[in-house]
């Protein structure tokens, strides 16, 4: 099917015979091919190097568990190379080669390829975009060579690689906090802690709605060592190691919770009122059940 769309004919028949148009047809197909050929290229050079950080922390990682140290030590050394593996990943991610094709090769489809030259000033482009006799459906635009291909504005590529530029930095920053010498655990909790809620401040730009909600947030630590975060609206998000609780009946205060729980433990969270917590590895463990 993406085939026959790449070499359909071009939907503007009022001139044909046109020698200019025949020459920007040729130059269309051209760079169909090229940016095909160069995000394949691209991606499978992303996996390859995607499969080695993988498999170089896997085997670090084992390398950990097999060393002779305290169980405390060794979960300490674990949480840092999963960092490490994670840094490389974002890395990886915030330096997307198949960006530059996409913005050396901007076009998809024989209309978009027009519009590209007609925005270059090309007069000829111009004129066989005004030349259609009859309204047709705008062209789908091919997805790329790329698992993960999106039919992307320009300020979606954007956001997506600020986003992977700011994933990239916190977490190089995350890992720093562990490496730090001569501060107590405590103390590095608490500064992963508010790394990770400015991680989401920053990751909202662009959403007024999560600007709002988050700017300017304070934090402290209570009698009890919990870190304490207060929003710009007086919501309290109190994270207490294992779970954290919200100001109740505070949307923003549990948006905001909700948020910061992802990136604590991932997707596998559960909600009890104004209390967030970790899924048990048996709860999921059922559910992963009933789901087969």
């Amino acid at each position: 099917m993406e085939q026959s769309r790449y070499q359909a004919e071009p939907l503007h028949r009022s001139i044909d015979e046109d020698k200019e148009r025949g020459k920007f047809y040729v130059e269309y197909r051209r760079g169909i091919e090229e940016r095909k050929t160069r995000l394949k290229a691209a991606k499978e050079r992303e996996d390859a190097a995607l499969a080695a950080i993988r498999a170089e922390w896997a085997a670090k990682r084992k390398e950990i568990e097999r060393m002779g140290i305290a169980k405390k030590n060794r979960r300490n050394l674990l949480t840092l190379a999963r960092k490490h593996e994670a840094e490389a990943i974002a890395l990886l991610a915030a330096q997307p080669e198949r960006e530059a094709v996409r913005r050396d090769i901007p076009f998809t489809s024989w209309n978009g390829f027009l519009q590209h030259r007609a925005e270059q000033g090309n007069e000829t482009a111009l004129a066989i975009l005004r030349s259609r006799k009859e309204p047709v459906a705008e062209e789908q635009e091919l997805a790329d060579s790329d698992s993960h291909a999106k039919d992307w504005s320009q300020h979606g590529r954007e956001q997506f690689i600020r986003n992977a530029a700011l994933k990239a930095d916190f977490v190089a920053r995350e890992r720093a906090a562990l490496e730090t010498e001569g501060i107590s655990g405590k103390a590095k909790t608490r500064l992963l802690a508010v790394l990770r809620m400015e991680r989401i401040s920053a990751e909202g730009g662009g959403q007024p709605e999560r600007e709002t909600m988050l700017a300017g947030f304070r934090h402290s630590v209570d009698h009890k060592g919990a870190v304490v975060f207060t929003l710009p609206g007086g919501g309290v998000i109190r994270d207490q190691g294992k779970e954290l609780f919200f100001s109740a009946r505070d949307e923003a205060a549990q948006a905001v919770a909700l948020l910061y729980a992802r990136k604590k433990w991932g997707k596998s969270i559960h909600i009890d009122g104004n209390r967030v917590f970790r899924e048990p590895e048996r709860e999921r463990e059922k559910e992963r059940g009933k789901e087969r």
